[in-house]
């Protein structure tokens, strides 16, 4: 009787842990597969505190990113365009930060810290001109008036010096004469070394200033006579 009373212990032991094991894993299916239980609420985003990636960021709490320099506004025309042939131009001109930084820095060209000195100008490059150097180099008058052996040529108005602060000043243009039609101008910001006159760097936006065309040329445009006609026909004899 003993074997068969200790096989029946077995047979019952090995019954209930199969059973267990069955509910367990019955268990962990029931939980797989079960929806999950509701997370707490998110808070409001008024009550976040402000971030970058927020919609209600302050601008002024903002990365400020500053603008190239060869992308800065630095020059307003106050002029109305076309601008009168042989009348002054009045600009204002305001120094960036770069401009300023610039002018700081040191050239390392002499040890004398006196000599050793920076100054902006405020630079008028005539197009036609402009195009006319660049043309053996295949560049375009805006590509030509950043390179300094093409556009130091190229000024058609004496160049003003430029100092920290806006400052107002009035330039003479006088482009060369386009006949029908209008001359353009390209005002340009140069910091130049006092030492070394090859240190030409250009700072900001190119500012074109359209020139009217000359009075000969619209008078022979619109058919009225002009002053030498007038003059040629006083000359004729009279029959």
């Amino acid at each position: 009787l003993k074997p068969y009373w200790l096989k029946t212990q077995l047979d019952r032991t090995a019954l209930y842990f199969n059973l267990l094991a069955a509910m367990l894993d019955e268990d962990v299916l029931e939980r797989t597969w079960s929806t999950r239980p509701a997370s707490p609420q998110l808070p409001r985003a008024e009550s976040l505190p402000p971030s970058m990636f927020t919609r209600t960021l302050d601008p002024r709490q903002g990365p400020q990113m500053r603008s190239p320099p060869t992308q800065e506004c630095m020059i307003r025309l106050c002029t109305a365009e076309p601008a009168p042939r042989g009348e002054p131009v009045e600009v204002e001109c305001k120094l960036s930060k770069s401009v300023l930084s610039e002018l700081r820095r040191p050239t390392g060209l002499t040890a004398a810290s006196k000599h050793d000195r920076k100054a902006a100008f405020l630079v008028a490059l005539d197009t036609e001109l402009l195009r006319a150097n660049g043309q053996g180099s295949g560049l375009r008058p805006l590509q030509a008036a950043r390179r300094r052996l093409l556009a130091q040529g190229c000024q058609c108005a004496p160049r003003v010096r430029l100092s920290e602060g806006c400052a107002r000043v009035r330039l003479e243009l006088a482009p060369q004469a386009v006949p029908g039609r209008e001359s353009v101008v390209l005002l340009q910001v140069v910091v130049e070394a006092a030492i070394d006159k090859s240190h030409w760097v250009h700072f900001g936006r190119l500012v074109p200033v359209r020139i009217a065309a000359p009075a000969a040329a619209l008078a022979e445009g619109s058919g009225e006579p002009t002053a030498g006609d007038r003059k040629a026909s006083r000359s004729r004899p009279r029959n």
